[in-house]
């Protein structure tokens, strides 16, 4: 999820999300899809892509977790088993 922000006084291109256009803020949110629990919550700049905040969390997910994430994971499935949302 991006969320807009007030354009910053520094380090402007850091914040600046080229998909949304605007400067942003990420909040990436990792839930139990059974429990409904909240596993991890991370954020970084808009500028940031998705996976490396992921990485970033250094969670780490076992062999029999399953996670479903979107588009912004392709190419990066392999290395978690993941499977893409289209």
């Amino acid at each position: 999820m991006e969320c807009s922000i007030q354009r910053p006084s520094s380090n402007q291109k850091d914040f600046y999300s080229g998909k949304q256009k605007e400067h942003t803020l990420k909040i990436q949110v990792l839930i139990d899809r059974q429990t409904k629990k909240i596993i991890c919550l991370e954020h970084g700049r808009g500028r940031i892509h998705d996976f490396k905040i992921f990485k970033n969390s250094n969670i780490k997910l076992g062999k029999t977790i399953r996670m479903i994430a979107d588009k912004g994971y392709q190419g990066n499935a392999a290395k978690l088993s993941l499977q893409a949302l289209n």
